[in-house]
């Protein structure tokens, strides 16, 4: 499901001759992906340009992929003004702008071949345009509503199982003791299985029983952390860290849904700052400081609740309905790397 991007309600999918659009529930404006109003219309492109036409850049941005709409006339020399993507080419209209175009259309002499009209042609051009816009087949924003609604409960409902699987681990590590005896072993093992779970994560019960070893073993070594903190007498400050971290996910994950806002375009931002994370996180280990490993936690908090804006509304508009494995990996990761940061502020600030 996608927002209108004129008045930020909800668009609800219809259908026009045989094509699914998208229809807003307030202002009843109407958005088509490429090529779709070209079926509608029965002309040879969405918008014809038989001479050059002027485009102003609008203050919208697109609903799939978040570039600017430029208003354009919908064919040379004509009044009608429409909104279209600089990014994925489509095209948003205003309420009853369709049934104008649809009525210029007869005039136009580039008539489009009839056999475009038919529903399984249509499907088929919505999902070529989807999909250079989602590189999926089968985005969960075109879903239906009950297969968009079961993705999601499933998907958080999931998560909330693989953390409950990793406070086990944890707990199992901390009061066996074993945690910190076996550290090293427990890690490397926890990356095999990480990358052993993307490349099962589409294979039914063998990616679920794949990524509840992995958050198990997650939930082990991080046992090795917490009882670090455990022996300093600052159990409290575990517990703060992780009603911390519910609470910024929550808060995040519900701005999203509620705004329905596409993050996409933080996608290079994050992945850098992650680099940078990284290399210096390596540093660090080799010549510790406090200060500024408390800098660098802070830096890291951020970008990792930029993460959880960024996966959360790919995996709202982005993801396919059967990517819930895929989903849950990339929120947990999130989750965990967040609750890290936190522990370490508290302690500092503790000090």
């Amino acid at each position: 499901m996608i927002a209108c991007p004129k008045c930020k309600s909800y668009m609800f999918p219809g259908r026009k001759k045989g094509v699914q659009i998208d229809c807003c529930s307030n202002c009843n404006g109407v958005w088509l992906d490429r090529g779709e109003l070209a079926t509608i219309t029965q002309t040879g492109k969405d918008i014809p340009d038989a001479e050059p036409m002027s485009k102003t850049q609008t203050n919208f941005s697109c609903p799939r992929c978040g570039s600017n709409l430029n208003e354009q006339p919908y064919a040379a020399n004509n009044s009608l003004l429409i909104d279209s993507c600089t990014g994925c080419c489509g095209v948003y209209l205003d309420k009853g702008e369709l049934e104008k175009i649809q009525l210029l259309a007869q005039q136009i002499e580039q008539v489009f071949d009839p056999k475009w009209q038919n529903d399984s042609k249509s499907r088929a051009i919505r999902s070529e345009a989807l999909s250079s816009i989602y590189k999926t087949e089968s985005p969960v924003s075109k879903a239906s509503q009950s297969d968009r609604s079961s993705f999601i409960q499933r998907v958080y409902m999931l998560l909330i199982v693989t953390l409950l699987v990793t406070a086990a681990g944890a707990y199992y590590g901390v009061t066996t003791g074993l945690a910190v005896k076996y550290f090293f072993p427990a890690l490397i093992a926890e990356l095999i299985v990480f990358f052993i779970a993307l490349g099962v994560r589409r294979m039914p019960v063998i990616n679920m029983v794949v990524l509840f070893t992995y958050t198990s073993l997650s939930g082990f070594t991080l046992a090795c952390v917490i009882e670090r903190y455990l022996s300093r007498g600052q159990a409290d400050i575990v517990w703060q860290a992780g009603v911390l971290c519910a609470v910024i996910f929550g808060v995040l994950s519900t701005y999203v849904h509620v705004t329905k806002k596409d993050f996409d375009w933080m996608g290079g931002f994050l992945f850098v700052a992650l680099i940078g994370l990284i290399l210096t996180g390596i540093a660090f280990f080799f010549w510790p400081n406090s200060f500024a490993m408390f800098a660098w936690s802070c830096i890291s908090a951020f970008v990792f609740s930029g993460f959880i804006l960024y996966d959360t509304s790919r995996i709202l508009l982005k993801f396919d309905t059967n990517e819930v494995v895929s989903a849950v990996l990339e929120l947990y990761l999130d989750v965990v790397n967040l609750f890290l940061d936190l522990l370490r502020i508290l302690s500092y600030l503790r000090k």
